[in-house]
């Protein structure tokens, strides 16, 4: 299993889609669209991949594309703390 981090996400653009784009590669075991303590969406989101190859890959593939007008910002996740604390900050 491997995760990623995209930022910079067009706000309203829902997990399945996410989900439907990453699926180029690899099978996507989940999304998390992130949000502020206000329900107000953060553009942020991690995306789960059952291979670990296909993570890698869609971090290093998907690193300034444009996607919904908008240049993704992409990193692979080895935890949950850096995510968790910075979203929990700004509340």
């Amino acid at each position: 299993m491997s995760q990623i981090l995209l930022r910079n996400i067009k706000f309203g653009t829902k997990w399945y889609e996410i989900r439907d784009y990453c699926e180029r590669y690899g099978d996507v075991r989940w999304v998390e669209v992130l949000f502020n303590s206000k329900s107000k969406m953060l553009g942020w989101a991690l995306v789960s991949f059952i291979d670990k190859e296909a993570g890698e890959r869609a971090a290093t593939d998907l690193h300034e594309v444009k996607w919904k007008g908008r240049y993704l910002k992409a990193a692979n996740v080895t935890g949950p703390t850096k995510v968790t604390r910075w979203v929990v900050d700004k509340k």
